[in-house]
């Protein structure tokens, strides 16, 4: 994958955020809560990979496990911390090869029970 920030983002990555949450929705794990959002959360226990590409070192993949997702965002659990304010890019992990990455940026990354909790808010848009 090529992707930069001065690159513009593919109309396809909006799409697949749809299709991510119109399949958590239709798994009816709705969260009647907003609080500060301006979406509705949907419970979505997907296989999640993502792809970090710092400034520091080399890119590398860390998979995760999705605990629910929104038109703007997602929050994973994953095994390692990812660093808060990091551009990342998201995938389904299922059939891999064939899917889009979203990118998407790091808001919060919280020690929790047998790894982390880490909070993404997907970077759309200028492709809306």
């Amino acid at each position: 994958m090529r992707m930069n920030a001065s690159e513009p983002i593919p109309a396809k990555t909006v799409e697949v955020v749809a299709d991510w949450v119109a399949d958590a929705a239709a798994q009816d794990g709705k969260d009647k809560f907003l609080g500060k959002r301006q979406s509705l959360r949907y419970v979505w226990p997907a296989a999640m990979e993502v792809l970090v590409k710092s400034r520091t070192s080399r890119q590398h993949r860390v998979f995760a496990t999705g605990f629910d997702v929104s038109e703007e965002g997602m929050a994973l659990r994953a095994r390692r911390s990812l660093p808060v304010g990091e551009i990342v890019y998201v995938r389904y992990a299922d059939d891999a090869e064939r899917e889009y990455w979203v990118p998407a940026e790091v808001r919060y990354s919280k020690r929790s029970l047998n790894g982390y909790r880490i909070g993404v808010r997907f970077k759309l848009s200028h492709a809306m």
